[in-house]
């Protein structure tokens, strides 16, 4: 479970799940607003949905500027920047942790222990070896 959260914290950058959690409900809100906004065939209807999506913007913007970002866009960068770097150390050991235990659950749920002679070293993941950051 650990693995898990340090994945996901690692996937939403510096940020930690509880914030990228956060800035998900407000960036939800935005979006429904704007879709009541579309709907909206009468004039005030539509000046109510404006407001609406007006507060959630401010709200959705409050909740960025707190956590560090100063927009969606920049948000969004950040989060390409994580997944297109290169694993750091720290991924990797999450990676191979969250390898080792579902490997351990499927060892259980096949009624049988692997050997050493059985084992594959997680260094020899094809997903790990030849890793580059340049484009080739």
């Amino acid at each position: 479970m650990a693995a898990r959260k340090a994945l996901a914290e690692l996937s939403a950058g510096s940020a930690g799940l509880e914030v990228t959690v956060e800035v998900e409900r407000a960036h939800d809100a935005v979006e429904a607003a704007e879709r009541r906004l579309a709907a909206a065939k009468l004039p005030a209807l539509a000046v109510r949905a404006r407001q609406q999506l007006r507060k959630a913007r401010e709200a959705e913007q409050q909740v960025l500027v707190r956590h560090g970002y100063g927009s969606w866009l920049a948000l969004q960068m950040r989060r390409l920047d994580v997944l297109l770097a290169p694993p750091s150390p720290e991924a990797v050991a999450a990676a191979e942790v969250e390898y080792r235990q579902a490997l351990a659950a499927l060892e259980e749920l096949a009624g049988r222990r692997r050997t050493d002679r059985d084992r594959v070293p997680l260094a020899s993941a094809p997903w790990l070896t030849g890793w580059s950051a340049s484009p080739t």
